[in-house]
């Protein structure tokens, strides 16, 4: 698990919520909220709002509700959204405002892969180039964003965010843009799938042409051998074997045929004997 998952985890706020769960003042709640806020390794908050004696303190006015207010900042929004309400907020230690910042880079990357320094200039209220880098190098090495600054053309180039926490507010967005992901995954997969099936019955047809078109081959390679044995039997005539004198014969005898003319020679020698003539 990367530092940015745990962090997005809030494994660190789980002390801090149990803690919390024990408290019975509100005096002892707005104590725990400045503490967590100031924390170092503390960047969501979404279950510690989610408690009833924290969600109180937004009714009951003055310091609980001031306090009760900035946490909703720290959990949602950006540093411009807390100047904007400043008059109205406790003021920020440096911890809590450098953490503030470094959340609204979180949010930033989250939007964007690409995001030029004078974006961040202006979100931040930062008027250094210096201090700025420095902020970012900072939450590259806590993990709060991964990623890595281009000072050259002088913009932040972001790998991964840290995940922040979801307003309630929210949620039903959420839920659509889920729901429409799903249902565009289904008509996906239903693609593939008939994708698949159309390959599958190509092979099978594929494999039924080879398999009709060896048969053929093979047939017709049997048909051509019948015909060329047959055209050589014909060719051998038998007064043209015959004229071929001792090459006939011994074609003959080569074809298993010598020993008929064998016999038919014996025969016709026993029918008229032979005579000498003597000559004088």
């Amino acid at each position: 698990m990367s530092k940015t998952t745990q962090l997005s985890e809030g494994i660190a706020l789980q002390q801090h919520v149990k803690q919390a769960q024990s408290i019975k003042t509100d005096a002892a709640l707005v104590n725990l909220i400045k503490l967590v806020l100031s924390a170092p390794d503390v960047f969501v908050f979404g279950e510690l709002l989610a408690l009833d004696n924290v969600k109180s303190l937004a009714q009951k006015g003055g310091e609980c509700q001031q306090h009760f207010q900035l946490l909703e900042i720290f959990a949602y929004g950006t540093y411009s959204d807390y100047k904007a309400k400043q008059n109205d907020l406790p003021k920020l230690s440096d911890k809590q405002a450098k953490k503030l910042k470094q959340l609204t880079i979180a949010t930033l990357a989250s939007q964007s892969h690409v995001i030029p320094y004078s974006a961040l200039v202006k979100e931040l209220d930062i008027t250094e180039l210096r201090q700025l880098e420095d902020l970012i190098i900072d939450a590259l090495y806590k993990d709060i964003v991964v990623g890595k600054l281009d000072s050259e053309k002088q913009v932040f180039q972001v790998d991964a965010a840290l995940g922040r926490d979801l307003k309630p507010t929210d949620m039903d967005n959420m839920i659509t843009s889920l729901l429409a992901w799903q249902n565009q995954s289904e008509v996906l997969l239903k693609t593939i799938d008939e994708k698949m099936q159309q390959a599958h019955n190509y092979r099978i047809e594929v494999a039924d042409h080879k398999r009709d078109f060896e048969k053929k081959l093979d047939d017709a390679k049997g048909h051509v051998k019948i015909l060329m044995e047959t055209e050589m039997a014909s060719n051998l005539d038998p007064e043209l074997m015959g004229g071929m004198g001792g090459g006939g014969e011994h074609m003959m005898g080569i074809m298993g045929l010598g020993g008929m003319g064998d016999r038919g020679g014996r025969q016709k020698q026993k029918g008229k004997p032979s005579r000498t003539r003597q000559v004088m």
